[in-house]
C-alpha cells in the first residue's frame, strides 16, 4: 500500500481502496483504474477470478477475503450487444466497481458495505449503458468519479456521484444515522411488526420521480442487477401505511420474506421508517420511564400535538396528553382507556396518538401469549377453511373423500405448527400472523381447545 493508506489506516476508513476492473478483450481480468494506487495490481490476480467471475455470477454481491486483514466487495455486471448496435468486440461485456475494505471496520457495517456495492454498481452500470466508458477507458470520467467517491467517503462520510440531471446517487455512511435504543445497527425485524412511514404523502411522490429518472436510462441492461436496487425500495415504500405488517406486505407484493426485510432494514436504517405493533382496541401498553424526559420537553410536547391532533385549529395542553399516556397500565386496554376518557380523545388521532407513544418510547406493548396445560389443537374442519383458498376448493374435481383427507393432512400439519409456536413462547400477534386467523376468531375457538391467555 502507498504511504497514503497506511497513514490512514489507523483511522478506520470506510474504504481503504476503490478500483474498477474489467475483462479486456486482449490481456483478459485486469484493473482499469485504482484509487489510491498501491500494490493492488501485482496482487490482483489473487482475486481476479472473483471479482471477474463466470456469466451465471454477474449481478450477485461477491465478498472475497484479500491479504488477511480485508476483504473486496464487488458485484459484476455482464452487458452484451444489442441487435442492430454492436459495441463490444466479444459480444459481451463484464466490469466491477469493487470497494477494498478493512476486515473489522466491514463486520462492524455488514449491511451498509453491501447495499453501497449494490448501489454503486446501479449507478455506474447505468453510466455505462449510455457512455460505454469503461468500456472505452475515458481515464478522465473513470478517475474523477472513483478519487470523488474515495475522498468525500472518507472525509465527509457522504458523497454525491453525478453525470448529468438525470444520473446521480447519493450515499451517506450510516454510522452517522444511528436509531435511537439500536446497538450498531442491527434489529431484528418480526413478520407481525408494522412499518410506519415517518414522512408525508409528498415524499412518495418525490421519490417516485427520483427513482424513475434513473430506473428508466439502466432498465434497458440491469436484468440481474435492479433486484436489490432502489426500484425495489420504492416499491416496498409505496406499501407501508402503518396498517399492513411485514408478513402481509410480503404476501401483497409477492416478495421473499427475507429480500423484504432487507429493503426495510435499509428504510430503517435512514430513518423514513419505524416499526409499531399491530394497532387493535383490545392491545394492552405500559407507560414507561420516559415519560419523566417527555414532561420536561416543551419541544417534543408540541411536536407530539401537532402529530395526534385530529382538528389542527383545535387546541389541547400538554398536561392533558401527559395525563393520557398515564392511563397505560398492564391490565388496562385501549378500549378501556378510551372509554374512561371519551371527551380528551375526541380531539385526539387515536391510532397515531399510540403510535407516537412507541416510536418515542412513552408507553410499551403488553403481549398476550397462551398458557396451555396440555398439548392444544387449535384447528379443525371449521375453522381450518381459513387457511384454504376457497375458490381452490368450488372448483376442485377432485372427490369428496379426497378433499377430506387433504383437510386432515392440513390441519395435522397446521396443528403441529401452532404447537411449536406455543412451546416457543410467541406472542399472540405472531401466530394471528402467521396462520392469518383473526383474533376475533382465535378467541371463539379458545374454549373448545381450553387455551388460556395472559398478559406479560
Amino acid at each position: 500500500m502507498d504511504n497514503q493508506i497506511q497513514q490512514q489506516s489507523c483511522i478506520n476508513l470506510i474504504a481503504e481502496a476503490i478500483f474498477v476492473c474489467e475483462f479486456h478483450d486482449i490481456v483478459g481480468n485486469a484493473i482499469v483504474y485504482c484509487y489510491p494506487e498501491d500494490e493492488l495490481k501485482k496482487d490482483f490476480d489473487q482475486i481476479q477470478d472473483f471479482v471477474i467471475p463466470k456469466d451465471e455470477l454477474c449481478g450477485k454481491l461477491i465478498i472475497t477475503e484479500f491479504r488477511q486483514h480485508y476483504y473486496v466487495l464487488g458485484l459484476p455486471i455482464l452487458l452484451r450487444n444489442k441487435e442492430k448496435e454492436k459495441i463490444y468486440s466479444r459480444e459481451k461485456y463484464i466490469f466491477n466497481i469493487c470497494i477494498m475494505v478493512r476486515k473489522e471496520q466491514y463486520l462492524s457495517r455488514k449491511f451498509w458495505y453491501q447495499e453501497i456495492t449494490r448501489k454503486l454498481a446501479f449507478f455506474f452500470t447505468s453510466l455505462e449503458i449510455e457512455t460505454h466508458f469503461i468500456y472505452k477507458n475515458d481515464k478522465k470520467i473513470i478517475s474523477e468519479k472513483i478519487q470523488n467517491l474515495y475522498q468525500s467517503l472518507n472525509s465527509e462520510k457522504e458523497c454525491l456521484l453525478e453525470y448529468n440531471e438525470e444520473q446521480y446517487v447519493f450515499i451517506k455512511y450510516i454510522d452517522s444515522i444511528k436509531p435511537q435504543g439500536v446497538e450498531d445497527n442491527i434489529i431484528e425485524i418480526k413478520d407481525y411488526l408494522v412499518p410506519l412511514p415517518l414522512f408525508s404523502n409528498l415524499l412518495y411522490i418525490y421519490i417516485y420521480n427520483l427513482f424513475n429518472q434513473i430506473i428508466s436510462i439502466a432498465s434497458k441492461a440491469l436484468d440481474g442487477v435492479l433486484e436489490q436496487f432502489d426500484s425495489e425500495l420504492y416499491k416496498v415504500f409505496k406499501e407501508v401505511n402503518g396498517e399492513k405488517c411485514v408478513k402481509k406486505i410480503s404476501r401483497e407484493l409477492n416478495k421473499d420474506l427475507q429480500k423484504l426485510k432487507i429493503c426495510l432494514k435499509n428504510l430503517y436504517y435512514h430513518n423514513m421508517i419505524k416499526f409499531v405493533d399491530i394497532f387493535r382496541l383490545n392491545n394492552h401498553y405500559q407507560v414507561t420511564a420516559k415519560i419523566h424526559d417527555f414532561m420536561q420537553n416543551q419541544q417534543l410536547q408540541q411536536t407530539c400535538i401537532r402529530y395526534i391532533l385530529v382538528n389542527p385549529e383545535r387546541k389541547i395542553d400538554p398536561s392533558e396528553i401527559i395525563y393520557l399516556y398515564l392511563q397505560f397500565q398492564k391490565q388496562k386496554s385501549v378500549q378501556d382507556i378510551v372509554l374512561e376518557n371519551r371527551l380528551r380523545f375526541e380531539k385526539i388521532n387515536l391510532v397515531q396518538f399510540v403510535h407516537f407513544g412507541i416510536i418515542h418510547e412513552l408507553i410499551e406493548r403488553v403481549h398476550l401469549y397462551i398458557l396451555a396445560n396440555r398439548e392444544i389443537d387449535l384447528f379443525n374442519e371449521i375453522n381450518i377453511q381459513n387457511l384454504i383458498n376457497e375458490e381452490e376448493y368450488k372448483t376442485s374435481k377432485k372427490p369428496n373423500h379426497m378433499k377430506h383427507n387433504s383437510n386432515q393432512n392440513l390441519i395435522s400439519i397446521k396443528n403441529a405448527e401452532f404447537k411449536d409456536f406455543v412451546r416457543k413462547n410467541a406472542p399472540l400477534d405472531q401466530i394471528l400472523v402467521e396462520f392469518q386467523i383473526s383474533e376475533e376468531l382465535f378467541r371463539s375457538i379458545q374454549d373448545i381447545s381450553n387455551i388460556q391467555l395472559i398478559y406479560r
